[in-house]
């Protein structure tokens, strides 16, 4: 189960963390029992063996309601940050991500900025605090605004989950 915290500077929502060493479907499994208003995976990229890309992206789910807006508000607020142009929003029809396929609350990938440049990776450990508080706060604009519409999850079926997947995406 996910370490719990509360913080009043989240306006007493309640944040659930996953552990470093929870696999991706423990994640998933967890956040789809949970009916979490919001899951948000925090990822830096990686552009394989030519280290260019650069650029902060975030995926969202197409088909669950809420999630292009969640992608919104945390996409345009890290990339303000960021120091090279970025990627943009991106539905889940244009990468194969794991933990936006088998989501069942409003959800996005954000890719924070690519790890792979020194440069950039040097950005990324500098503004750690930067890209947390960014990140918060698109998430709580996002949550705010659910207030006035919110989600409704009873009708959701969990999809089936691959307990073995051992990858990120």
């Amino acid at each position: 189960s996910f370490p719990t915290r509360r913080s009043s500077d989240l306006g007493g929502y309640t944040v659930y963390i996953c552990g470093e060493d929870d696999k991706v479907p423990a994640k998933i499994k967890q956040g789809n029992r949970l009916k979490c208003g919001a899951y948000v995976a925090i990822h830096s990229n990686s552009s394989g063996e030519n280290g260019k890309g650069q650029g902060t992206e975030c995926f969202y789910n197409t088909d669950i309601s809420g999630s292009l807006a969640l992608a919104e508000n945390i996409y345009n607020r890290v990339a303000d940050l960021t120091p090279t142009p970025d990627r943009g929003l991106k539905d889940q029809y244009q990468r194969d991500l794991y933990e936006i396929f088998n989501n069942v609350s409003p959800c996005c990938l954000l890719e924070v900025e690519f790890h792979d440049d020194v440069q950039t990776s040097r950005w990324i450990l500098n503004h750690t605090d930067d890209l947390a508080e960014a990140i918060t706060d698109g998430i709580e604009a996002y949550l705010e605004s659910t207030k006035t519409n919110p989600h409704e999850f009873e009708d959701v079926t969990e999809p089936s989950i691959d307990e073995n997947y051992a990858g990120d995406h």
